[in-house]
């Protein structure tokens, strides 16, 4: 006997028309469930996941934020306990932070500067993003600060997977 469950019957309960009829929402949906499906494990209930998930997924449908997915990306670390450091040095301490190492676990100061230069704005937004006040960072207009954002999540979730996120190479080109 098959250890999968049957499904007999389900019903749409939300249809998302704004994600499904815009390619462009439609990937960045598709970036949500793909990190989802490598987070959560086979027969042991995430609903804390699942809630995040429909939220990032309702706000998708209301706004195409340029954050959204990497804001997702960063607030699903927080869940799972391995949020990268963004509020001081993750070696020293130090506050004045200029770089990003996913391996260090967050942000470096300048004496232990590595990974990817980062801009004392994308500093800001990621603290932002960090300590709560995600829906005011995604009201952010798309800019080279956001870009920087995006770079830096998907970085962050693909050491923490161990792989690449296919669908954010799509939302690249």
């Amino acid at each position: 006997k098959s250890d999968l469950a049957l499904i007999t019957q389900v019903e749409t309960l939300t249809y998302f028309p704004n994600i499904r009829d815009d390619f462009e929402r439609l990937t960045k949906a598709n970036a949500l469930l793909e990190v989802v499906d490598q987070v959560a494990l086979p027969d042991e209930p995430a609903p804390e996941m699942h809630t995040m998930l429909l939220r990032a997924l309702q706000s998708l449908e209301k706004s195409n934020s340029p954050l959204l997915v990497s804001g997702f990306f960063l607030k699903l670390m927080a869940l799972e306990g391995t949020e990268p450091q963004v509020n001081q040095c993750v070696l020293c301490g130090e506050t004045e932070l200029v770089s990003f190492s996913p391996a260090e676990g967050g942000l470096l100061c300048q004496q232990h500067k590595r990974g990817v230069q980062t801009s004392p704005e994308a500093v800001k937004l990621l603290q932002k993003i960090l300590r709560g006040e995600l829906a005011a960072a995604l009201n952010a207009p798309e800019s080279q600060t956001t870009k920087e954002i995006d770079s830096i999540a998907s970085m962050a979730i693909e050491y923490f997977l161990e792989r690449k996120i296919k669908s954010t190479k799509i939302l690249r080109t």
